[in-house]
C-alpha cells in the first residue's frame, strides 16, 4: 500500500492548496463581472486580506467553485470552511461577522 498516493477526491488537492492560509479569504471572480468588482471593492473597504481567483484564466479555479459551492456563479467566496456563493456586496460584512472573520476596524 502506498500511503503517499494522492487522494482520489479533487477536494484533497484543493484543501492542500489552502494549507497555511486557512484564515485567508479566497474570492472567485470573472474580471469583467460588475458584481465581482463590487465584491472586491467591498473587501478592500473592510480591510480584508484576500486572494482572488479568475475562474476564466486560472487553471482549476472554475472547478474549485463548483467543488466548494455546488454551483458555478461568481462571485463566490471561501472563508475558512464557510462559503458564500453568488452574493451581493451587502452580504459580505454580515457573512464575515457571523464567523468572526471581519477584520478589526472594518466598516461593517
Amino acid at each position: 500500500m502506498n500511503i503517499l498516493a494522492p487522494s482520489p477526491l479533487p477536494l484533497g488537492h484543493f484543501c492542500a492548496t489552502l494549507v497555511g492560509s486557512l484564515k485567508m479569504l479566497h474570492i472567485y471572480i470573472k474580471t469583467w463581472c460588475p458584481w465581482c468588482e463590487e465584491a472586491l471593492e467591498t473587501l478592500d473597504a473592510l480591510g480584508c486580506e484576500y486572494t482572488s481567483h479568475d475562474v476564466e484564466t486560472e487553471p482549476g479555479a472554475a472547478q474549485q467553485v463548483r467543488l466548494i459551492s455546488d454551483q458555478t456563479r461568481v462571485p463566490t467566496m471561501l472563508a475558512e470552511d464557510h462559503v458564500l456563493a453568488d452574493f451581493g456586496p451587502e452580504e459580505i460584512a454580515p457573512f464575515l461577522q457571523k464567523y468572526g472573520l471581519l477584520p478589526t476596524g472594518g466598516d461593517a
